[in-house]
């Protein structure tokens, strides 16, 4: 078993280490911290390793998703192209 440190794990997902202890103190199914010492927390490698490859299946099964928000910003920004056409004009 591989333990890696909170900076390791925001490396991982792509994401900062706030975002890290948030998501461990908001999301379920985060993987949870462990206590190694007074000064010392880490992830297990294998539940970050697990939780990563659950939210790309969950990304992959589900492309209508990603096509709504792709077409939602589309439509967004033709709007805002028009109001601006429409002040200028």
């Amino acid at each position: 078993m591989k333990i890696l440190r909170v900076h390791q794990v925001a490396e991982t997902l792509g994401i900062s280490v706030p975002t890290v202890w948030r998501k461990a103190k908001t999301e379920a199914d985060f993987p949870k911290p462990v206590k190694l010492s007074e000064n010392v927390t880490g992830f297990v490698e294998d539940e970050v390793q697990a939780y990563l490859e659950q939210k790309v299946a969950a990304y992959r099964d589900n492309p209508t998703k990603r096509e709504g928000a792709f077409n939602a910003a589309k439509v967004s920004a033709r709007v805002r192209r028009e109001n601006t056409e429409k002040v200028a004009a």
